[in-house]
């Protein structure tokens, strides 16, 4: 993870667009991957995780052309540059946003149907994280890639220091509120309270509690993206937030695993 971050500020500073777009969109996806293998999730639950990246894929491909184009039509503009507008036009934008938040948590309920022997938390954990960061990963292609290819962010359309913003933003800020979001969420499905702990009511309500937050958090870095902040403020803002969804899954996933219903043991 270091070396990403000092990989994504240095290819900035030198305003090398196309590399710090790839490592910004792919870097701490590529890094959950590499943890959700290590920690088993394919082998243990490799049909659920394939149909989390699966759907999270083609939900954001779909919404993400499908609000580019109306940008385009609304503005009669190119839909590189409907999407480069997205962030500075506040009613268009926080209702583009909020539809794509929802959308990008959209494949934990329905994976959440597909039978299984057991749910555990920390499974929801990485289902949903895993679809929420697929989601991200195809609506950067979409929204951000156009943009480079057309042009519109450049070395005469930037400046190190705004390019050093933008990559902090769509290479840490948004990865790791999505992987709150995402993971929180699917913590809210799969957690199961068990009927012998005290006030099992109480956890499930504390867990769908850090999920709405989670969901708020997500939304307030939108509306400082969408505000005219100076960039140190800006960074530094969504940094806290950042830091604070963490935290929120942080609890939330503490009180799933502490009130969870245990499973049988076998023996085995």
């Amino acid at each position: 993870l270091v070396v990403l971050m000092i990989s994504m500020v240095v290819l900035a500073a030198l305003q090398w667009n196309l590399p710090v777009s790839t490592i910004s969109v792919l870097g701490v996806p590529l890094l959950f991957l590499l943890y959700a293998g290590e920690a088993d999730a394919f082998s243990d639950d490799r049909r659920r995780m394939i149909v989390a990246l699966v759907l999270g894929a083609v939900i954001g491909l779909a919404w993400w052309l499908l609000s580019a184009e109306f940008m385009s039509h609304q503005y009669g503009v190119t839909t590189a540059t409907a999407q480069a507008l997205q962030n500075t036009l506040v009613t268009e934008g926080l209702a583009i946003t909020l539809i794509g938040a929802a959308l990008m948590v959209l494949p934990v309920p329905l994976i959440r149907l597909i039978p299984a022997a057991e749910f555990d938390s920390l499974d929801g954990f990485v289902v949903g994280a895993a679809a929420a960061l697929s989601h991200l990963v195809v609506s950067y292609v979409v929204w951000w890639m156009p943009q480079i290819v057309a042009g519109l962010i450049n070395t005469q359309t930037t400046t190190p220091g705004r390019m050093i913003q933008d990559t902090i933003s769509y290479g840490v800020v948004d990865p790791f509120t999505t992987i709150a979001l995402g993971g929180m969420v699917g913590v809210a499905f799969w957690f199961r309270p068990d009927p012998a702990s005290p006030l099992p009511g109480r956890a499930r309500a504390a867990v769908i509690l850090c999920a709405v937050i989670t969901a708020v958090i997500y939304a307030v870095v939108w509306a400082v993206d969408a505000e005219s902040w100076l960039s140190a403020a800006e960074v530094g803002i969504n940094l806290v937030l950042t830091v604070l969804a963490l935290l929120v899954l942080r609890v939330g996933l503490q009180i799933a695993l502490l009130h969870e219903r245990r499973d049988v043991a076998t023996g085995d």
